[in-house]
């Protein structure tokens, strides 16, 4: 049994019903073998995750006040 199969073994042995798939495990295997050092996710460029904030939900409030007929589309492209 090769590396890749056993850390397969591995970790259907120890996640057992919430295991991933081989090729999630491959994955990670490789990630590691070429010297990942964490789990943790990378940083990564773009938008955040959610556009949530108190920040916007206060200037959609103030844009609603002000003229109730906004469009969904006017508040995205004014924020």
């Amino acid at each position: 049994m090769d590396f890749k199969e056993e850390t397969l073994a591995l970790m259907n042995e120890a996640y057992e019903g919430e295991q991933l798939s081989r090729t999630q495990v491959y994955i990670w295997y490789k990630c590691f073998k070429d010297g990942r050092k964490s789990i943790a996710d990378d940083s990564r460029s773009g938008r955040p995750l959610t556009s949530i904030t108190d920040r916007n939900i206060g200037q959609v409030r103030v844009l609603i006040v002000a003229d109730r007929k906004i469009t969904i589309d006017n508040i995205s492209e004014i924020l």
